[in-house]
């Protein structure tokens, strides 16, 4: 059973680095109407800094627990297998998306083609680089998206999903900070 600690440990070295995070947790079940096609996704989507300031860039990360025995695809899937997994930002906030990476997937052999694929299962983190692009006044301000994946259970895959993060972000007034100035100054969210 998937428990929060995780998340919690995230949150701890979010701080440490400097990067005091915005927390949302869900957790989503979706059924089909097969028998033994139940799969569980929790999610919990962090980001920092906080606050942002304009033109500034920080970081979002999406945990995920997929139960077993499901698995989802990775970024890079060849679309062979099943979609890749990704992050989507909803139209008409503020911020952009960036370079989107992923804990370290491993290889699922599909056993009615003999291919192996580049999936994920238990717990996953995904993280993405996210700018604030557009000039907003100060105060909280509305991260949303989606994570977009397709769970396979080696029997049957499901089609695309998708398993939404909000998140309120506190935006405040002042210059770029150098820390923030650029993707390659925010600290990478490894497992």
């Amino acid at each position: 059973m998937h428990s929060p600690s995780a998340v919690r440990q995230l949150a701890a070295a979010l701080v440490v680095i400097g990067l005091a995070p915005v927390m949302s947790h869900a957790q989503i079940r979706f059924l089909s109407k097969d028998p033994g096609t139940e799969v569980r996704l929790e999610v919990a989507a962090s980001f920092g800094p906080n606050p942002l300031r304009f033109g500034e860039y920080g970081q979002l990360v999406v945990e995920v627990f997929v139960a077993d025995p499901w698995y989802i695809y990775s970024l890079d899937s060849d679309g062979e297998s099943g979609p890749p997994t990704s992050i989507v930002l909803d139209k008409g906030i503020p911020f952009a998306l960036g370079v989107s990476f992923e804990s370290k997937p491993i290889l699922e052999l599909d056993v009615l083609t003999g291919a192996a694929y580049r999936v994920h299962k238990g717990q996953v983190r995904f993280w993405a680089v996210v700018r604030l692009n557009h000039p907003v006044d100060a105060g909280k301000h509305l991260l949303s998206g989606t994570l977009a994946y397709s769970a396979c259970n080696g029997i049957v895959c499901l089609p695309e999903r998708y398993l939404p993060f909000r998140l309120q972000i506190e935006i405040a007034g002042g210059a770029i900070r150098p820390e923030f100035s650029a993707p390659a100054s925010i600290p990478v969210a490894e497992n």
